[in-house]
């Protein structure tokens, strides 16, 4: 029997021969240094350790403490008349146990990890309540209550696996996951112990002993995730009462990230089509389910690839003009009005851009781009549909491994244009106050915002504007914008500045010269930019006579998102240690230029597959920066 029970543990060395190691752990520890003992004992992780070695403690000490006796139990009371009772309930505890650790995993992954644990931690309450307070003799009744104790007290052997990882970066999720499990097999220990004080307090009463301790056992399990969240949220980590996510300066390595917008699948935009079109066929639940997986699949490609920083791919956005008119309220269409834009580069090139916009940016989007016009009070009226995108990422997020995430809002300066307010300035402050509903309640998620102005660029390309209006112009921009701003932490916010147009001559684009100074004085954390693109790659000269504010990051984009070439990873690498030489390796976080899908539409400009390996080869890019940055 000894060699049987030997037979395990020499599946170890199997194991280390023929089980390869996950390509994930693979990319993760190749990315950083793995120190996992120290990672997993110092800050930030060293909280997360100590919190989840009691909360694995408090369920192994309802297992092993109480559940533990009941044989014991069965035998004192059955005595002579079934000597069989031990074998009969330590049998029927096992084939419990067998059924709660199947379904305890099923469970949590259906309804969320917390609300799971509380359910598991209520069974247990309730069964070993009614057992031993409510069963005076052994018989059938004593029987199936076993059955039920030792199927609730062992869900969580289905539940700590699906949960600890979750809980560790990828590079030491196995070393925190052993450590708090072997911890809190102490924890257990110390519970067995004080169950057999507990006896002989209550004079041998197992009945008494058991109930006191289940009641403990779910009072502190209840009142800890009462404070940890939602018991109706979906599967994520232990979330800190302060803000989750911040803008964040390198200390390894160089992070990545993009700007926002990717393809939406082909069924998602068929769904968006019948609804933009009032199709009678529209299932408007049903699309909100597909919004919700095209999250969760495009989450989950961005990490794939070697995304740090994520967001929800702007998935359940239609459009960038559609989405400012589902959010807020004083604006109307007017489709019989041309949109006029890029005035100066379309009078260059005016037969390159009627072929252009014929069949992409606007011209390719699923539903027709037309002007808006505030023509009353502006409120914001989007919240529902906010609050769905942000349960979305948050269900997204929880199942990845992420540094960080975002989600994008537009400036203030991009919404319509003006008939109802007196002035431009009343307008803009209008349309921010509005908007700042929606920038409170990203930051409130946890979520770092990112705020979307192409629109301060274009300042400095319109021809109808002299230097000082556009001086005027821009200060009422950057000052709307903050106003917006007000109370956020800067390291909760990220600007993201472009010039418009994907793929095209682009002569007349503003230079970063011009827009820098305004930039700057925006209350963000980060400053995203176009880099990659060849009229503006050079500026990274520009580092060298202006100085990046203390604790602030520069995002350049280091890949394109206007063309189908993908850039080589050591291209990538030099665009990076360039900036990095400028404002600091730690200033310094990986991009693309703009966003790949501004508008949904069928055919974007560039493929999806070349999207993702533009992703793949800016994480590479990373590798080597970060390796010649951090000589490693």
């Amino acid at each position: 029997m000894a060699l049987i029970g030997a037979v395990p543990a020499l599946l170890v060395f199997w194991i280390i021969r023929y089980v390869p190691e996950s390509e994930r752990w693979k990319k993760a520890a190749a990315a950083a240094p793995v120190r996992p003992l120290t990672e997993i004992v110092c800050s930030p992780l060293l909280k997360i350790t100590m919190l989840a070695s009691v909360l694995v403690g408090i369920s192994l000490i309802g297992s092993w403490g109480s559940v533990q006796w009941l044989p014991l139990w069965a035998d004192r009371m059955a005595g002579s008349y079934a000597p069989q009772a031990k074998a009969y309930t330590q049998a029927l505890t096992a084939v419990g146990a067998i059924v709660g650790a199947l379904a305890g995993a099923w469970f949590a992954k259906r309804v969320g990890r917390r609300l799971s644990y509380f359910v598991f931690c209520l069974g247990s309450l309730i069964s070993c309540g009614w057992l031993f307070r409510g069963v005076a003799s052994y018989g059938t009744e004593f029987l199936a209550l076993t059955f039920v104790v030792g199927m609730f007290t062992t869900s969580f052997y289905g539940w700590l696996p699906l949960y600890l990882p979750e809980l560790y970066p990828t590079r030491v999720r196995a070393t925190g996951q052993g450590i708090v499990l072997n911890s809190a097999r102490v924890f257990a220990a110390v519970g067995a112990i004080e169950m057999g004080t507990l006896m002989r307090l209550f004079g041998g009463s197992y009945a008494r002993a058991g109930g006191g301790h289940f009641l403990g056992l779910c009072h502190r399990a209840f009142s800890h995730l009462a404070r940890a969240g939602d018991f109706g949220e979906a599967p994520s980590r232990l979330i800190p009462a302060e803000p989750l996510m911040k803008m964040q300066q390198n200390s390894e390595r160089i992070l990545t990230t993009h700007v926002g917008s990717l393809p939406r699948p082909p069924d998602l935009l068929d769904q968006m089509k019948a609804k933009v079109s009032g199709s009678p066929g529209f299932d408007a639940g049903a699309y909100d389910r597909r919004i919700e997986k095209a999250v969760a699949e495009s989450v989950a490609h961005q990490a794939l690839t070697g995304i740090d920083i994520v967001n929800d791919g702007e998935q359940g956005k239609t459009g960038f003009f559609l989405y400012v008119r589902e959010r807020l309220d004083g604006f109307e269409s007017r489709p019989n009005v041309k949109l006029s834009e890029f005035e100066a580069e379309v009078s260059a090139f005016p037969e390159y851009y009627e072929e252009y916009f014929k069949v992409a940016m606007a011209g390719g989007s699923i539903a027709p781009v037309v002007p808006l016009v505030c023509v009353g009070p502006i409120k914001y009226k989007g919240l529902e549909a906010l609050r769905r995108d942000i349960a979305n990422l948050k269900n997204a997020v929880a199942r990845v491994e992420t540094s960080a995430a975002f989600m994008p809002s537009v400036a203030p300066s991009g919404v319509g244009s003006n008939e109802y307010y007196k002035s431009d300035e009343e307008y803009f402050h209008a349309v921010g106050a509005a908007l700042r509903v929606e920038y409170q309640e990203i930051v409130k998620a946890g979520f770092i915002l990112q705020i979307d102005d192409p629109f301060l660029t274009n300042v400095f390309a319109d021809p109808k504007l002299n230097d000082r209006q556009r001086q005027v112009r821009a200060e009422m921009y950057v000052e709307t914008v903050n106003e917006c701003l007000r109370g956020i932490p800067a390291d909760q916010v990220r600007l993201h500045t472009c010039h418009g147009i994907n793929e095209g001559p682009r002569v007349h684009d503003a230079d970063l010269e011009q827009v820098v100074g305004y930039m700057l004085k925006v209350n963000a954390g980060g400053y995203s930019i176009e880099a990659a693109n060849p009229r503006h790659e050079h500026e990274y000269h520009l580092w060298e006579s202006v100085k990046l504010p203390e604790g602030k990051v520069l995002i350049p984009g280091v890949i394109s998102h206007a063309s189908n070439i993908v850039e080589h990873p050591k291209l990538i690498a030099e665009r990076l240690v360039r900036f990095a030489q400028r404002v600091g390796r730690e200033n310094v976080i990986a991009s693309a230029d703009c966003g790949f899908s501004s508008q949904a539409m069928y055919h974007t400009e560039v493929h999806p597959k070349v999207i993702w390996a533009k992703f793949s080869a800016m994480r590479e890019g990373a590798r080597l920066a970060s390796q010649e940055l951090w000589r490693r």
